[in-house]
């Protein structure tokens, strides 16, 4: 896994450390910050406080019917493309200072 590389995490239950091992393997060294092409985190668990910030999304990205359940935070993140949250369940609070409007929330 190299940065910008698409993923599909659709399922799949990430505790905190998890979600910065991935995004860790995606983080461009050039620009020091997680980048991501296609991103498919449908009906994703995520434990803890669920940290996004200042990832770059280069294409459309999918939360659709996702579960957070504690903080999820989007701070800085950039969207390339549409950003969907269809039926996504929060269980804590949600931030979102993103430097590219979602072009699409759901």
């Amino acid at each position: 896994m190299s940065p910008g590389a698409d993923i599909d995490h659709r399922g799949t239950a990430f505790t905190d450390e998890l979600l910065r091992e991935l995004l860790d393997a995606l983080t461009d060294p050039a620009e020091g910050r997680p980048r991501v092409g296609m991103a498919h985190f449908d009906q994703a668990e995520f434990y803890g406080d669920t940290v996004f910030d200042a990832v770059t999304f280069a294409f459309p990205a999918w939360f659709a019917g996702a579960t957070f359940g504690d903080a999820v935070s989007f701070n800085g993140a950039e969207f390339g493309g549409e950003a969907h949250f269809e039926g996504t369940h929060f269980g804590g609070s949600a931030a979102a200072r993103v430097a590219r409007d979602f072009q699409r929330l759901g």
